[in-house]
């Protein structure tokens, strides 16, 4: 696991939804902490690092990826 996601899992712990008994497991895997994601993290860094220090228009695509990412992962559990 990447460093910043890791650290923040160890000072912010949040079980997955499956874990509490709340929605449905689509994709089997370990109930570790479930925040942050690192497929989240990734993609978000990019989304702000184009939007703040790139072209504006290429920040805002990779802001549009990272939310349907973001909600993807939620979604699959």
């Amino acid at each position: 696991k990447a460093a910043a996601p890791a650290a923040s899992a160890r000072l912010l712990p949040h079980e997955r939804p499956f874990v509490a008994g709340v929605g449905y497991t689509f994709l089997a895997h370990a109930p570790d902490s479930s925040f942050p994601s690192d497929h989240g993290t990734a993609i978000f860094t990019f989304a702000l690092a184009f939007l703040f220090w790139h072209r504006v228009w290429s920040g805002v695509l990779l802001m549009i990826v990272a939310v349907g990412i973001a909600w993807a992962r939620v979604y699959l559990g």
